[in-house]
């Protein structure tokens, strides 16, 4: 999804619904082990744990871990019925793939793009209950991973769900201001619109400058023979 489109608010929801135990149209684990990975805590502060303590009923909550440095998140909470939510930060690639060793989880929650390696490492951990995965990001980096679960949902597996959530229809509903974004959007490149505005990732294929176009061109003319030649 684009810059603010609500993304990351679509996700808080998933995990609310599974931790409650209570989801609209998919069955959920007794007492789920949640977690919740994104680049840094920081992100996790100011998106998924924003939105949980807006819509997550804090009387629900039986028991919180020790805030992490610098922050103020929890290191997990959970749940009169035993159900927890695990946050992860995924800075330091060796650090994190070691926390994500061993363990079994219900449902595993990624915001934003995390390293090709951690994504590795994370898909085993969801072998044991069949956990689903959801992936919340805005695609400045268009990793391999994530180009690959695009590719394989326009390949129609029926594994994978793409939802592609808009910033445009978030200034429409009022959600983001409109003067800003169009500012944003007058700054840019028609790429960086496409990825931070609508949603969209970015394919490796085409011009490596995809800011060449026809005004680049001029009318051939004699090399003065001064000019630096590189071959």
């Amino acid at each position: 999804g684009g810059n603010q489109s609500g993304k990351t608010r679509a996700a808080a929801q998933e995990i609310r619904w599974w931790l409650m135990e209570n989801h609209p149209y998919q069955e959920t684990h007794p007492s789920p082990q949640i977690w919740v990975i994104s680049a840094a805590y920081n992100t996790i502060e100011e998106g998924v744990w924003r939105h949980l303590q807006e819509i997550l009923p804090p009387w629900e909550i039986k028991k919180r871990g020790q805030t992490i440095p610098h922050s103020s998140i929890p290191s997990y909470i959970q749940t009169h019925k035993g159900g927890k939510v695990k946050f992860l930060s995924a800075i330091g690639a060796n650090t994190a793939r070691r926390k994500l060793q061993s363990a079994a989880i219900n449902l595993v929650v990624v915001d934003e793009e995390i390293d090709d390696a951690l994504y590795k490492e994370l898909e085993p951990r969801r072998l044991a209950y069949g956990a689903p995965a959801v992936y919340s990001l805005t695609a400045v980096e268009s990793v391999d991973w994530v180009l690959r679960l695009e590719e394989r949902f326009e390949e129609g597996d029926k594994n994978v769900e793409m939802f592609r959530f808009s910033t445009m229809r978030a200034a429409e509903a009022g959600h983001v201001d409109s003067e800003v974004l169009t500012d944003m959007m007058a700054g840019s490149t028609k790429e960086e619109i496409d990825v931070r505005v609508h949603g969209k990732t970015l394919r490796r294929v085409g011009l490596i400058y995809p800011e060449f176009t026809p005004k680049n061109i001029c009318e051939p003319f004699e090399i003065p023979r001064d000019w630096p030649k590189y071959v």
